[in-house]
């Protein structure tokens, strides 16, 4: 122990969860009983919420706060999920006004030919929206498309039998809805889907990750593995629009005025 002594308080210290606060003017001096450093270091995780660091200063043989150092309580760093064993992707929710589509990105996909059956039969339970995701390379236009899905639906207005399927039309952004099917959704031998469902409840979203037998990736993978020369072709998007435009862009717009043209 330093004992007692009168130490200049420069700066209002005042502890975070309540504590007695010393705010003095600037030329006040004010009693301090000051421990060793020794005793401070060893007594500072007993100081539950205290935020400032301290600095030992020799010539004076005392302690004194470093307000030029304060550091506020930070949250706890934690492993990144994708190193734990047990960490599982979910499907990620987008909010379309009153409505949500959830999405999940699958990769290694093994059981194609049996979803695409399902489809076809109307027997998919729960109702999904399979994609064929190389040519999805950004979620923005496929939001754009479930905006278009909605407003369909609203006005009783769908092209084709079902929501999910109207989700697949209108992002292919062409008016024949057999070859929008056919190129946006999957085949018997498709590898890489995105999975989609208007407002899935949690039951639901289990019970379509136990459809898909595949490797569920982030979303953040679609632009790495999109095939962008396909889409290019499918699209008609040629090297002049995108001079002034993004590729993602290109494709919202055509999805946004396939009526109108």
């Amino acid at each position: 122990m330093l004992g007692e002594r009168l130490l200049p308080l420069p700066l209002a210290v005042s502890h975070p969860q309540g504590h007695p606060s010393v705010s003095e003017s600037r030329h006040s001096l004010v009693s301090a009983r000051l421990p060793c450093a020794r005793h401070l270091r060893r007594q500072k995780q007993h100081v539950p919420g205290w935020s400032s660091s301290f600095c030992f200063e020799p010539r004076r043989q005392q302690l004194v706060p470093d307000l030029h150092r304060v550091r506020q309580p930070q949250e706890p760093r934690h492993r990144h999920r994708r190193s734990h064993p047990h960490w599982k992707e979910t499907m990620k929710v987008f909010n379309i006004n009153e409505a949500t589509l959830s999405l999940a990105l699958y990769t290694d996909v093994t059981n194609s030919k049996e979803l695409l059956e399902s489809m076809q039969a109307g027997t998919l339970e729960p109702e999904v929206a399979f994609l064929n995701a190389l040519l999805i390379l950004d979620v923005f236009p496929l939001l754009a498309a479930a905006h278009k899905t909605l407003v369909a639906k609203s006005r009783d207005s769908l092209t084709t039998r079902t929501l999910h399927s109207e989700l697949i039309y209108n992002y292919s952004g062409s008016k024949h809805i057999s070859e929008s099917l056919k190129r946006c959704g999957i085949s018997d031998n498709t590898t890489y889907i995105l999975a989609a469902r208007f407002d899935a409840t949690p039951n639901e979203i289990k019970a379509i990750e136990k459809l898909i037998n595949g490797k569920e990736i982030e979303l953040e993978e679609l632009e790495g593995r999109a095939n962008q020369s396909q889409i290019q072709k499918h699209y008609k998007i040629y090297a002049p629009e995108l001079g002034v435009s993004s590729l993602a862009d290109a494709i919202t717009c055509r999805i946004a005025s396939r009526d109108a043209l």
